[in-house]
């Protein structure tokens, strides 16, 4: 009871099937090491533009609960903490920290004998 432009388009599909078209291609042999590099730079990131200011502005409240100085240290701390972790952002993406330390230094073309 099927129509012949069915049975025509069933055979179609068995025979793309058969002969490997639609199947997507293995992933690259290096894609899980990019992947885990990219994680981690964006877990450092994160803890970087989160991480510092919270622990800042943390100290900041004992300092002023000590001192009893209003929320002077907390703000003061708070924004110390921002400008850190988007220091420690601008290292990350410039190399800064990495094996040889400078970005530079690893651009620049070596010189060997």
């Amino acid at each position: 009871m099927t129509s012949p432009d069915l049975d025509d388009l069933k055979a179609r599909i068995q025979k793309a099937r058969t002969d490997g078209v639609g199947e997507p291609p293995p992933p690259p042999a290096d894609s899980t090491a990019s992947d885990s590099e990219g994680t981690s730079k964006g877990l450092r990131a994160v803890a970087d533009l989160i991480g510092t200011p919270v622990v800042c502005g943390a100290i900041g409240i004992g300092l002023d609960k000590w001192l009893g100085t209003g929320p002077f240290g907390f703000i003061i701390l708070a924004f110390l903490g921002v400008l850190a972790g988007f220091w420690g952002l601008y290292r990350m993406s410039e190399g800064a920290g990495s094996a040889v330390g400078f970005k530079v230094l690893q651009n620049k073309k070596k010189e060997g004998r």
